[in-house]
C-alpha cells in the first residue's frame, strides 16, 4: 500500500536519443499483471454522425480478446459540438450508434465501461448545453459503473476503486485552468481515498501537454493543478483529444498517457513527421511498476513502435520524457 500525502505554448518535440533515465527492459516472460486496462479515445466520425468505423469494432473485439479489467474512455465517444447545432433525434442516433458499435459488445463480455466527457460529447463551452444534457441522460441509462464511490456525481465527476485502484474523472473539455469545482472534486477524492490505494489514475480528456499538430493550444495549462496531482502521488493521467498516443514521465515521476483516436483523423506530432496509426493503449500494473503500450489499427495485432515518438516533449508545463520500460509507482 503506497502512503500518499495531499500537497496543497510553446511546444518543442525532440527526436534525439532519449534520456537514459528509463531503461527498456528484454524479452523474458513477464508476470500477469494484477490490473490491465484499455484506453480508448475520440472515437467519432464527423458532425452529427451515427455510424462508426470498422476500427472502432475492431478495436472492441481486440479489447474484449485482452481481458482486460476496465476499458476507460477518453471522451469524444460521438460527433457533437456541430457548429450549427444537431437537433435532439440526431443526438439521440449517435449514442445509439455508439452503444451499438462500443459499449454492447464490451457489456456482452461483461467488461465494465469507465469514461469522461469529451468536447464533442459536452463541451463545457456555452451553447452546447443539448450536448451536454444528451451525454448526461445516456449515461444516467447505462448505470453507474462498479466501484463508485460516495461524492461521485456520475457522469461528470467521480471515483471508483477497483483491487487497489483509485480511478478519478473529471470535466476537463476547457482549455487552460480547471475550473474551481472539477479541482475540488479531484482534490476532495484524492485526499479521502487516495491514502488507501495501490495505484491512482486521474483522467480527463485533455492533455497537460501539446502533443499534435494544430492542438498545441488545446490543453490544461494550471501548474497548481498539476501540483496537486504530484503532491498527492498520482502515478498516472491520461487523456485523448490529440489523435496520438504518447506516453511519458515528467519531472516528478509521473506518467502522462496520451490515448491515441480510433475514429476521425490520426494525427502527427507538433514537430512534424508522419500521421500516427489509430490505436487504443494498454496500462497494466506489473508489481511496483506500471507498463503501457498502445495497439496499431488496422488489425490491433502490432504495437505503435516507441521509435516513431519523440523522446522529449517540452511545453509550458516543463519537460515530458518518453516511456522506455517499466514506470516505477510513486510514492
Amino acid at each position: 500500500m503506497i502512503n500518499r500525502g495531499l500537497l496543497a505554448a510553446t511546444c518543442v518535440l525532440c527526436l534525439a536519443a532519449p534520456a537514459p533515465a528509463l531503461q527498456a527492459t528484454g524479452p523474458t516472460a513477464e508476470p500477469v499483471p494484477m490490473e490491465r486496462l484499455a484506453l480508448v479515445s475520440d472515437l467519432n466520425g464527423r458532425y452529427g454522425s451515427t455510424d462508426y468505423s470498422q476500427r472502432v469494432t475492431g478495436a472492441a473485439e481486440a479489447i474484449i480478446a485482452l481481458t482486460p479489467d476496465l476499458v476507460v474512455g477518453a471522451g469524444d465517444m460521438v460527433a457533437g459540438q456541430a457548429p450549427r447545432g444537431l437537433d435532439d433525434a440526431t443526438r439521440t442516433a449517435m449514442w445509439k450508434g455508439f452503444h451499438d458499435a462500443f459499449v454492447a459488445p464490451l457489456t456482452t463480455a461483461g467488461i465494465p465501461l469507465a469514461i469522461t466527457v469529451g468536447n464533442h460529447d459536452g463541451s463545457a463551452f456555452p451553447g452546447f448545453e443539448a450536448d451536454r444534457d444528451a451525454f448526461e441522460a445516456y449515461w444516467l441509462e447505462q448505470g453507474e459503473p462498479p466501484g463508485l464511490l460516495a461524492g461521485s456525481q456520475w457522469p461528470w465527476r467521480y471515483a471508483l476503486e477497483r483491487d487497489g485502484l483509485l480511478l478519478i474523472a473529471f470535466d476537463g473539455t476547457l482549455p487552460g485552468k480547471v475550473a474551481g469545482a472539477e479541482q475540488e472534486f479531484v482534490a476532495r477524492m484524492l485526499a479521502e481515498h487516495g491514502a488507501e490505494a495501490d495505484w491512482t489514475v486521474v483522467f480527463s480528456h485533455l492533455p497537460f501537454w501539446p502533443l499534435a499538430q494544430r492542438r498545441e493550444s488545446e490543453i490544461i495549462d494550471d501548474p497548481g493543478f498539476l501540483e496537486l496531482l504530484h503532491g498527492a502521488g498520482v502515478d498516472c493521467y491520461a487523456s485523448g483529444h490529440h489523435h496520438l498516443y504518447y506516453a511519458g514521465v515528467d519531472s516528478d515521476g509521473m506518467l502522462h498517457l496520451s490515448v491515441g483516436a480510433l475514429g476521425g483523423n490520426a494525427r502527427g506530432f507538433a514537430g512534424g513527421g508522419a500521421r500516427q496509426p489509430h490505436s487504443f493503449a494498454v496500462l497494466e500494473r506489473d508489481g511496483s511498476a506500471l507498463r503501457v503500450h498502445a495497439m496499431a489499427a488496422p488489425g490491433f495485432t502490432g504495437e505503435v513502435p516507441e521509435a516513431g515518438l519523440p523522446a522529449r516533449v517540452s511545453g509550458p508545463a516543463g519537460e515530458l520524457r518518453r516511456v522506455e520500460g517499466p514506470v516505477p509507482l510513486r510514492d
